[in-house]
């Protein structure tokens, strides 16, 4: 599935959510993008999402030219969050 996936310029996307499987070998199994929910098989607090990007996908969304028209998962964004070297605010992003 993965060599066809990224023979056509695809990303592998596993939701991890309810697995049985306890170790998700994302490398080896060459899995782009893979998130869970916490108070699923993590049995923790709800409203966490444990989320992985290959830097495949990371090098794909940094060089994307259409404008994102959507709060909800932009991945700039986040990537703006996680490497800032200095303090960005996280804010709660608008609803309407």
């Amino acid at each position: 599935m993965d060599t066809l996936t990224h023979a056509l310029s695809g990303a592998l996307l596993a939701r991890a959510t309810a697995s049985e499987e306890p170790r998700f070998k994302v490398d080896e199994w060459e899995i782009d993008a893979i998130y869970s929910a916490s108070q699923k098989c993590l049995s923790c607090t709800p409203g966490l999402s444990p989320v992985s990007f290959s830097e495949r996908v990371v090098e794909q969304v940094k060089k994307r030219k259409d404008k994102i028209r959507s709060w909800f998962m932009d991945m700039n964004l986040l990537l703006g969050y996680w490497n800032a070297t200095t303090r960005t605010y996280h804010h709660t992003a608008p609803t309407r």
